[in-house]
């Protein structure tokens, strides 16, 4: 019997200044990045972080024209580092109803994270942030360091090495960490749904929460998680079409097992 492909599934926290993905292969967790404003991040965790550096001169552009240049790093990120792995599925947190400082550069910025995920042919779907604390910290209030804390006791994935050593009035920043625990919480709330569609995992066998989080119905979705398909462009169904970078293209050959160890390293250095 042909061993069936491998699926990846990401979980997308994206903001204006921070941000981090987090991929499962199989529900295992296969890779983590981030991008942060704070070098220190970035520093303790070189292989998974990008400094959020954007380009300045002897005199500071004004702030439309540094919206534009963050936009286009944020946008170049997601392609590079996240969708250059070639995801099945994608679960990104919609915008907090509410939540209306800096309302209209989080607009921009989710607009193009959900442009490049349709255009790239991703299954994807949206969790308000409600959805979020339901399904990783049973609680509908828990704030950043309760999820950071679910994510580590009830999956095992720590990112506290993640964080700048420098601290803020006295108290040392978890930017980074709450963001790679929110991320991770999306990925394991997408590797559940597949799994539910799938017949792979019964809705009867989750906490009564999570159950809630599958079956409820908002103002602004009236219809159930379950009972909509996932969001996914029709007419980009070829993803290897679709991989518009050597990584992606590399990505897929390996999952497939068309290439052996030896050619997926040199070329992966190849299209570095």
């Amino acid at each position: 019997m042909t061993k069936r492909p491998a699926v990846i599934v990401q979980g997308w926290d994206i903001s204006l200044n921070h941000g981090a993905v987090v991929q499962l292969r199989d529900g295992k967790l296969d890779g983590y990045w981030f991008y942060s404003d704070k070098a220190g991040s970035v520093t303790a965790a070189k292989a998974h972080g990008t400094r959020v550096d954007l380009p300045t001169t002897t005199r500071q552009p004004d702030k439309h024209i540094r919206s534009i240049m963050r936009l286009d790093f944020v946008s170049r990120w997601i392609e590079r580092m996240a969708l250059a792995h070639a995801p099945d599925y994608i679960a990104l947190e919609d915008y907090a109803i509410g939540a209306d400082q800096g309302a209209h550069y989080l607009g921009e910025i989710g607009g193009q994270a959900r442009r490049l995920m349709w255009s790239y042919g991703a299954r994807y779907r949206l969790h308000d942030p409600i959805a979020v604390k339901l399904f990783v910290a049973h609680d509908a209030t828990a704030q950043k360091d309760l999820i950071e804390r679910c994510v580590r006791n009830r999956f095992g994935l720590d990112f506290s090495h993640c964080n700048a050593r420098s601290s803020v009035r006295g108290k040392p920043s978890r930017q980074t960490s709450e963001d790679l625990a929110d991320a991770a919480g999306l990925a394991f709330m997408a590797w559940t749904e597949y799994k539910l569609r799938k017949g792979l995992a019964r809705l009867s066998s989750l906490h009564e929460k999570e159950i809630q989080v599958f079956n409820r119905a908002t103002k602004a979705f009236p219809i159930s998680v379950l009972g909509r398909e996932w969001i996914s462009n029709p007419s980009a169904n070829n993803q290897a079409r679709l991989c518009g970078n050597g990584r992606c293209a590399v990505s897929l050959l390996e999952r497939k097992k068309g290439l052996s160890e030896k050619a997926i390293v040199a070329l992966s250095k190849a299209v570095r």
